[in-house]
């Protein structure tokens, strides 16, 4: 009888050991769950931020295209400022050229007049108006040379400054662009 009591002692001594293993294992797989929980959370929330890191990537782009789109308006406007200035220079060393033929005509023509001048002089009131009318004419050519040069050099001013303008907010938009993908880069 003792025997029996002892084997049957022994038998439940064996479930409840039995049962606080399984409940021990219930106690960390319980907690396991707890920490899978935990971690999906944290999954969702780096998910969310994931998503939302896109979306920015996606709207960088999109401005990074814009902005080539400029970049590219702007270099050509760039570019036809460049081939204006250089027809407008050539177009200046030019009028500067045949400026500078007139005014060498006008004053062979002045001397010459001087020269007939001289001899017309003395001998016939109505010549010596026409040679101051040619003087006249002479001075009026001479003045208008000077007035159509200052006219050039103004404009060709003028283009420069359009030019050195446009430079500066090429260089400018270029750098805050480089900035802004530098940044994106970095996101």
């Amino acid at each position: 009888n003792i025997a029996a009591q002892k084997r049957r002692l022994e038998g439940a001594e064996g479930k409840l050991r039995e049962a606080k293993s399984r409940a021990s294992c219930v106690q960390r797989a319980d907690a396991d769950v707890q920490k899978v929980v935990q971690q999906m959370g944290e999954l969702e929330q780096e998910v969310g931020r994931c998503k939302e890191a896109s979306r920015g990537v996606k709207a960088a782009r999109s401005c990074i295209a814009s902005n080539e789109t400029d970049i590219l308006q702007m270099e050509t406007a760039r570019e036809h400022l460049k081939h204006q200035h250089t027809r407008l220079t050539e177009r200046l060393g030019r009028l500067e050229k045949q400026a500078a033929l007139r005014r060498e005509a006008a004053l062979v023509e002045l001397e010459e007049q001087m020269i007939e001048k001289e001899a017309v002089e003395s001998s016939n009131g109505v010549e010596k108006k026409k040679l101051e009318e040619n003087l006249e004419l002479a001075k009026t050519l001479e003045q208008g040379m000077k007035d159509m040069r200052a006219r050039h050099e103004r404009d060709v001013t003028a283009t420069k400054n359009k030019y050195a303008q446009l430079c500066s907010v090429v260089d400018g938009y270029l750098n805050g662009l480089q900035t802004a993908v530098a940044a994106g880069n970095g996101a």
